[in-house]
């Protein structure tokens, strides 16, 4: 599970949201701007890839972890 600095409620920053655009690019642009939190990427990798919530979950939490999310 994603542990997050309390107060922050998992938002991903632009940097983060750069790298999540080259591993995701079924994701589009409206997808992106879209997107402020870590929920909110779970979501959306989920419907564009036709994934069951938790893998798209897994998936996304190795993400944050090698990028420090």
């Amino acid at each position: 599970m994603f542990e997050h600095q309390s107060g922050d409620h998992g938002v991903i920053n632009t940097d983060r949201l750069r790298t999540a655009q080259a591993k995701w690019d079924r994701l589009t642009v409206s997808d992106y701007a879209e997107i402020r939190t870590i929920p909110d990427l779970i979501a959306r990798l989920a419907h564009r890839y036709s994934l069951p919530y938790e893998q798209a979950r897994r998936d996304v939490e190795i993400w944050a972890k090698d990028m420090h999310v």
